[in-house]
């Protein structure tokens, strides 16, 4: 150190001696000759900086939501443009847009020998989408040229122009032209903007665009995309994929934020502090897309999974229900770690979260810490398919039990807490089948707990699942739906179309996210906003074409680790209208006699198969096996009403047939013998009508309901007795529909619609709940709907008079909303036609001599279909789920029946002969249809393809 400073002391001598012994006029030389020096070193610094090429990372505005980087990109996207998933995604107005543009750029770099697209190829190409407008996005263009291109690039752009009669618009921008290219023919060449700036051609769609970009990045506004995430072009990619793909995570609400209603914008207000950015890298396959990459994070929600190592979820997927249209689960092998990190964010960035889950102390008595010590590390969201219409879907959440015991004696103290606080009913709880069922009344629990993807619970009902899942729904039906799914096995694990998409994607991970496709269309449709749900219900053939997308993400030192895959049907292929090879018989059975029953499916308690219950002439009952065997026939008294149930009479598991002459009810086990009581006589004079089974609690504790000609109702214990109150009940008229058995909350209602336009609300002694009968001086001949809320005051029914007039009645016996639907003709006659399966949603009918009308609850027409002869026709609605919805229409004079989509395709090709109304299955998984048909003495099974 010493030694330097004697060096910098001598030359400072050296220099203040050189300096004295100059004149004045040599030192003012000296002066400027430094001043020019100076000058001229900053001056060439400066040419420099400008004339080096610029790096991608320079150039991208920071306002990108995503960024596409592909080599050789017009080569590719002819590759994929013969993959079916592709063909598919292209026939959609968005992708063809990208498409059309694609093809257009590549016109101008090809048209008239222009030899730009052979000198580009194998260049990377940059396409970064922002947002345009409130309602829109679009893309800029980014192509890196070298020397020469940027010479020759601008001319021969003008000559194509010229060759092709575009019109050519310039304007400046400080030094830079920015040239528009305006094709009246197309709109999609409308407004094609370029510009060169540096070593880029930057080019949109969307001229604002591309005038903020150059402002931008000449204005030094603000940092471009890759300089504020320089590390993603560090992270290791595929070299031969499609393209790499940059997420902009600052970006990502606002975009969602274009597609949403605005009911549900609040949902993305926040999801800039939930991920870091991503780079991904793109593959296509024939069927399928994946992307595959990592997420990096600093303080935000993925920062929670630090030291979480990813764990399986196959062992959950048996409990999964089937109608899951959306799956988000969490994974934790350190979930007190995860908890205690999760409570410090809280407090951080959402301090409300922290103040309601302390309310649960204060209020309730209830300690969330102590709650979360009873849980294991999963944590999982089923959101059921949304029915049409419902604004709202149902929802299960599973948490993994570590101590169910301390864990069930906790929500109980908190349910019964919570219902002396707000004096709701002390009656918590209900059992279903061998679950009991219990109600928290403590508005958004699940959310309380476990934060904002948890929401959508008004009401929390919760339940035990063999000691290894408890399980929180946010209505007591939900829970009932999850129960029934898994004792029938339908179930993720179970079903052939789920389990083998799961195999493809693998089931461990920290964070999963499900989509099936098909069942999440009503609820995607819900949460758009107006102009793009119209777009979509164009577009709906092909986007329901899309089958599974699964998004799992992993921990990886300081990244997650992503995997995204969406599928596509693979075998679907839609039936041509003149197509005669869709329908195809399986087998047949011969009977001695004609069938007169329509052929009723039944579970066989053994082996879990369908197998068809049905009626001759001579009123003999047939079992017929699922290979079409006839097992067994009993002679009965009488044609069976057209009402056939399954019981567990004796709780063994082990399933008899419940069905009602008009004298008699009849209980008959698999064997084709009399359950020991039955059957059981009707009174003399009683004509039955209607039969209905009511189980009030899911404890088989059956009770059987008839109604007869004359109105009367008579409700019968499992033993055969008739019950006080309904000795007979008289009601005004007969019955449109068997008695329904209700249960909203926790009352029970029996409902009764007679014929003559009376609804009667009805508790289980048989006196009517106040301010019923309800009159509505109209005739009602189809079922009603219940539209169920949270509690009796929160639902109401659905009436359609045969009028037209389409009513909501409340259980208060108040009316709601009325509106009265065209009648074409005064002969019109209107029904309501429930969902044959799951009574989820209904469809309206109108029949107008021969006309027949199919419409939605809001009165819009599906489709129409004209018949040769005027007498009634029977009509059932399937809704299958995964947007499978399919109307049969029965033609009784001709006995053919119409097999017709909601969008008015007739299934098939073809009307279908037979002498009695289809029974119809969908196997999911091949995408066919089984149709047993009743046709003189043949029952067939057929297989219609889709």
């Amino acid at each position: 150190m010493n030694r330097w400073r004697i060096r910098s002391l001598r030359y400072y001598i050296k220099g203040k001696k050189f300096w004295e012994q100059k004149t004045k006029n040599q030192r003012r030389l000296l002066i400027g000759f430094a001043v020019l020096l100076v000058y001229a070193v900053v001056h060439l610094s400066w040419v420099w900086y400008q004339s080096r090429s610029l790096q991608i990372w320079q150039v991208i505005p920071d306002d990108a939501v995503f960024i596409v980087e592909s080599n050789d990109i017009w080569n590719r996207s002819y590759r994929l443009s013969k993959l079916p998933i592709w063909q598919n995604l292209t026939q959609t107005s968005h992708f063809s847009s990208i498409h059309n543009r694609l093809d257009y750029l590549d016109s101008l770099l090809v048209s008239h020998q222009a030899s730009i697209h052979e000198q580009l190829r194998n260049r990377n190409l940059y396409a970064s989408v922002h947002i345009s407008e409130r309602r829109a996005f679009d893309y800029l263009f980014f192509i890196p040229l070298e020397k020469q291109e940027i010479l020759f690039l601008p001319d021969k752009i003008n000559a194509i122009a010229k060759a092709e009669a575009l019109t050519t618009l310039e304007r400046q921008y400080k030094d830079i032209t920015i040239y528009e290219l305006s094709d009246h023919k197309s709109d999609e060449k409308s407004a094609f903007t370029y510009l060169i700036y540096k070593n880029f051609l930057i080019c949109s769609y969307t001229p604002m665009l591309v005038d903020e970009a150059i402002r931008k990045i000449m204005g030094k506004e603000a940092q471009p995309f890759f300089k504020r995430n320089k590390d993603l072009l560090e992270l290791s990619k595929i070299d031969n994929d499609e393209a790499n793909i940059y997420v902009n995570p600052r970006q990502i609400g606002s975009f969602m934020k274009l597609f949403a209603h605005e009911s549900y914008e609040h949902f993305f207000e926040e999801w800039d502090e939930g991920v870091g950015a991503s780079v991904l890298d793109l593959l296509i396959e024939p069927n399928q897309i994946l992307l595959s990459g990592y997420t990096l994070y600093k303080d935000d929600y993925l920062a929670l999974f630090e030291g979480q190592e990813p764990t399986p979820y196959i062992d959950l997927l048996q409990f999964v229900p089937k109608q899951t249209a959306l799956f988000y689960r969490v994974g934790l092998s350190n979930k007190e770690k995860y908890f205690n990190a999760l409570n410090t964010y809280w407090k951080d960035k959402y301090p409300e979260q922290t103040a309601r889950r302390e309310q649960l102390i204060e209020n309730y008595n209830f300690s969330p810490t102590r709650f979360i010590n009873t849980l294991g590390g999963e944590i999982a969201l089923s959101v059921l398919e949304q029915a049409p219409g419902r604004a709202t879907s149902d929802k299960i959440l599973f948490l993994s039990i570590k101590d169910p015991d301390e864990a069930l004696d906790m929500l109980k103290v908190l349910s019964d807490n919570a219902a002396a606080i707000l004096q709701t009913s002390q009656n918590t709880s209900e059992v279903y089948q061998d679950w009991v069922l219990r109600r928290i009344d403590v508005r958004n629990f699940p959310q309380i707990m476990f934060g904002k993807m948890y929401m959508g619970f008004e009401q929390t009902y919760f339940t035990l699942i063999n000691d290894r899942y408890l399980v929180f729904a946010n209505s007591a039906d939900a829970l009932r739906t999850l129960i029934n799914d898994i004792r029938e096995e339908q179930v993720w694990a179970k079903l052939i179309r789920s389990s083998r998409f799961l195999e493809q994607t693998g089931t461990q991970a920290n964070l999963s996210l499900v989509i099936d496709f098909p069942r999440y269309w009503n609820a995607i449709l819900e949460q758009s906003h107006t102009e793009l749900g119209k777009k979509l219900l164009k577009e709906k053939s092909q986007l329901i074409k899309l089958d599974f997308l699964a998004l799992q993400m992993k921990h990886d030192k300081d990244k997650m680790q992503n995997n995204l895959l969406i599928a596509q049907k693979v075998s679907e292929n839609p039936t041509q209208t003149n197509s005669k090879q869709s329908l195809n018989l399986l087998h047949s059975s011969t009977f001695q006699n004609e069938l007169t029953s329509a052929p009723y499916s039944v579970r066989n308690h053994n082996d879990g198969s369908y197998e068809i219950f049905i009626q001759d002439k001579d009123n003999k009952v047939h079992l017929v096996s699922k290979d079409g065997k006839i097992l067994w026939h009993k002679p009965v008294y009488g044609k069976m009403r057209p009402y056939l149930e399954q019981v567990d009479f004796y709780k063994n598991g082990k399933i008899q047939y419940l069905m009602t002459t008009p004298n008699h009810i009849y209980l008959i086990d698999r064997l084709g013998r009399p359950v020991k009581g039955f059957p059981i006589a009707l009174p003399t004079g009683v004509l039955a009508q209607t039969l209905a089974l009511i189980d009030y609690d899911g404890s088989k504790d059956y009770r059987f309901a008839i109604s007869d000609l004359q109105g009367r109702a008579y409700l019968y214990n499992k033993n055969g007795q008739n019950l006080q109150g309904w000795n007979p009940l008289s009601l005004a008229s007969p019955l449109s529909e068997p008695l329904k058995h209700l249960r909203i909350g926790q009352k029970d209602v029996l409902l009764a619609i007679s014929q003559d336009g009376q609804i009667y609300n009805l508790q289980r002694n048989g006196n009517n709940y106040p301010n019923f009968p309800f009159d509505f001086d109209s005739n009602i001949s189809s079922p009603t709907f219940l539209q169920e809320g949270k509690d009796l005051d929160d639902s109401y029914l659905v009436v359609m008079t045969d009028k037209g007039e389409h009513i909501h009645l409340s259980f208060q016996g108040k009316i709601l909303a009325k509106k009265e639907f065209f009648r074409k003709t005064a002969k019109s006659r209107f029904s309501l036609v429930t969902d044959v399966l799951a009574q989820k949603n209904y469809l309206i009918a109108r029949q107008d001599e021969r006309e027949l009308t199919i419409m939605t609850p809001e009165e819009q027409n599906l489709f129409a279909l004209s018949f040769d002869n005027d007498a009634a026709k029977l009509v059932q609605y399937y809704n299958f789920g995964a947007n499978i919805d399919v109307v049969e229409i029965h033609d009784t004079q001709n006995q053919k029946s119409y097999l017709y989509y909601t969008d008015g395709r007739l299934i098939g090709g073809q009307p279908i002969e037979a002498s009695q109304p289809l029974n119809l299955r969908y196997i999911e998984s091949e995408q066919y249809f089984i149709v047993h048909r009743a046709l003189g003495k043949q029952l067939d099974c057929l297989r219609l393809q889709r």
